[in-house]
């Protein structure tokens, strides 16, 4: 049986005045979401930012969650969390190099100081 997983990143904002706000711990609620549809989250690390939580920590003890490492070099545009984006999709690509097919990407959306708005799955 092909295991299915979902590439994630920490919640962050846009803010209007430009920059971003890390929203800190995933919520619990949305990682049980996604672990009703996916076999495996995979929740990025980066050498700039590590955003852990207890739910993580024990979802990684599972299997049911893993956290791809992805280091960036040079400089590096924090804009619009651009940096959270780029490792996700790196993991992305190095999931699907691993497992072709079986993973995929999800998004949640941020504007400004709005309510979160539904997340947006990206199929490979």
């Amino acid at each position: 049986m092909l295991k299915r997983g979902i590439v994630i990143s920490p919640p962050f904002e846009s803010l209007l005045t430009g920059g971003i706000r890390c929203g800190g711990e995933p919520d619990p609620i949305e990682l049980g979401k996604y672990l009703l549809y996916w076999d495996q989250i995979d929740y990025t690390s980066n050498n700039l930012v590590h955003i852990s939580s207890a739910d993580i920590d024990y979802l990684e003890t599972t299997d049911a969650l893993k956290r791809t490492r992805v280091a960036f070099q040079g400089r590096i545009h924090s804009g619009n969390g651009e940096f959270f984006i780029a490792a996700q999709e790196a993991a992305l690509r190095e999931n699907q190099r691993l497992e072709p097919g079986a993973w995929t990407l999800a998004q949640r959306i941020y504007l400004g100081r709005r309510q979160p708005k539904s997340p947006v799955w990206k199929a490979p």
